[in-house]
């Protein structure tokens, strides 16, 4: 066999083996397109206050072609106007523009954001709230309310609606206000109540409502002030003696309060007949402060202390021709806890109501405040409004003796203790005005027979009050006086 030579065989060997150890690699992928711009998918925002929006970025090549796989960085150039998050939501927060801008890899975009005022979201007191005020007068400092939205922007042009929802006060006019540029509205055409006491104005708009506070005080008056109603009238004095202590009930409102139950007594009782008083401010009860020239032992020592309290009233220049007075003397007396002069066999113009009285020459002591008056608007009449009701009523000339049902051995009574007039030896529980409406409050009584349905100094209360009286009387309904007679001069004697 003849053998090939070696150097010719390695080419042999190289063509059929399989051993090459270096794989060709292939080539690598094109680099990622470069952003050559940004595109939003707004770029004019219109917002309200509270309103957001949502804002995209989109990274684009050379090409216009999207590039994926980029987010964007979002920023704001006022923050209080519209902010924006990191996934680019913005909201318009203050009245006013903002630019807001994505950058993605050095590029940007941005969008003008108008942001205007939106909804009601706040209303609130600015000025003018809990404070004190004269009884039926507006308050003295104007109260302003403010409607902002939710970027604390004012709301130009809310109307705002007005509503007394506690005390008596009123409005006068339209119960709306309008908001002005500043986004407050100031109210003036609010009076507080009649009576002492709170009063609450509610302020609403779009679902949205706040309380105006306020607290009628009432006024001190040493002179009888401008009258209100011309005409015949009852004045109302609290009378201190020269060596009296004052505890000024008068401003305390606590004598006004005591009136207007006596008042709702009356109205309710008759069916809309009551005292035709003295007012100012719009039905504020005028009640005058005098302060007498003579002591208290000096008034209280007789049997009538109601003739030296018109003596000094008179002298004084207090008694004014066509008006009758009641009087709560802050004094004592030994014999009654109330008199009236009694028309025509005792002519006068005066009632008193004896506050720190006695009877039975001093023995037995008059109910005190706290026992006989009403404290608020809405509580039930007790002794001493029946007193100023009774008294009242002596002064125009009731019980007369021309009445059916008067006795003569009790001038200006009736004989049912029930009945608000009577005078004997059973105890007095007055519940009704005239029993049987035939002797002093009654529409069909003889034109010669005194009567508070056609005396001048009464006046017939409006149907829509007398409704809401009647309300009042229902929801505090009272218990008649037990236990007390009252005798000729109208004091209470021991059973």
């Amino acid at each position: 066999m003849r053998l090939l030579p070696a150097l010719f065989l390695l080419p042999l060997l190289s063509a059929c083996g399989g051993g090459g150890n270096d794989p060709v690699s292939p080539p690598p992928p094109p680099p990622p397109p470069s952003v050559a711009s940004v595109r939003l998918s707004a770029t004019d925002v219109a917002l309200v206050s509270g309103a957001s929006a949502q804002l995209v970025a989109t990274a684009l090549d050379a090409a216009g072609q999207t590039v994926a796989g980029k987010s964007a960085a979002w920023t704001t150039d006022d923050a209080n106007v519209a902010p924006v998050t990191a996934s680019g939501s913005v909201t318009g927060t203050r009245v006013g523009t903002a630019r807001v801008t994505a950058t993605i890899d050095g590029k940007t975009a941005s969008a003008q954001v108008v942001v205007t005022t939106g909804p009601a979201t706040a209303l609130e007191v600015t000025a003018g709230n809990d404070q004190d005020g004269e009884v039926g007068a507006a308050p003295p400092t104007a109260p302003q309310v403010r409607v902002r939205d939710f970027g604390n922007n004012p709301v130009v042009g809310a109307v705002v609606t007005l509503a007394v929802t506690s005390g008596d006060g009123r409005l006068i006019g339209p119960a709306t206000v309008t908001t002005n540029a500043a986004g407050t509205a100031t109210v003036t055409n609010w009076r507080l109540g009649v009576l002492p006491g709170p009063n609450i104005l509610t302020a609403s708009n779009s679902g949205l409502s706040t309380p105006i506070r306020a607290t009628g005080r009432y006024p001190r008056a040493t002179a009888d002030r401008p009258d209100e109603v011309q005409g015949d009238q009852f004045h109302l004095i609290y009378a201190v003696p020269s060596d009296g202590v004052d505890r000024a009930l008068d401003g305390s409102g606590r004598l006004a309060v005591s009136a207007a139950v006596a008042q709702r007594f009356l109205a309710v009782s008759t069916g809309g007949r009551r005292l035709k008083l003295d007012t100012f401010n719009g039905g504020v009860l005028d009640i005058t402060f005098v302060r007498l020239s003579r002591t208290d032992a000096r008034i209280g020592a007789g049997a009538n202390p109601v003739d030296s309290i018109e003596v000094d009233l008179a002298q004084s220049g207090t008694l004014k021709p066509g008006k009758l007075y009641l009087v709560w003397y802050d004094g004592g007396s030994r014999d009654a806890c109330a008199q009236a002069k009694l028309p025509p066999g005792n002519p006068g113009q005066v009632g008193a109501l004896y506050l720190k009285g006695s009877f039975s020459g001093g023995t037995g002591q008059c109910l005190d405040l706290a026992a006989g008056m009403a404290a608020a608007p809405s509580d039930a009449p007790k002794y001493w409004e029946f007193l100023l009701a009774h008294e009242a009523l002596h002064t125009i000339g009731v019980v007369g003796a021309q009445a059916p049902h008067h006795q003569a051995a009790f001038p200006g009574h009736v004989p049912e203790p029930t009945d608000l007039m009577y005078a004997g030896t059973a105890p007095w529980a007055p519940s009704v005005v005239d029993v049987g409406g035939d002797d002093y409050a009654g529409s069909g009584l003889a034109g010669s027979v005194p009567n508070l349905f056609t005396s001048s100094f009464g006046e017939t209360v409006p149907s829509a009050l007398l409704m809401a009286d009647r309300q009042a009387m229902a929801r505090t309904p009272f218990a008649p006086l037990r236990g007390i007679r009252i005798d000729l001069a109208c004091r209470p004697v021991t059973p």
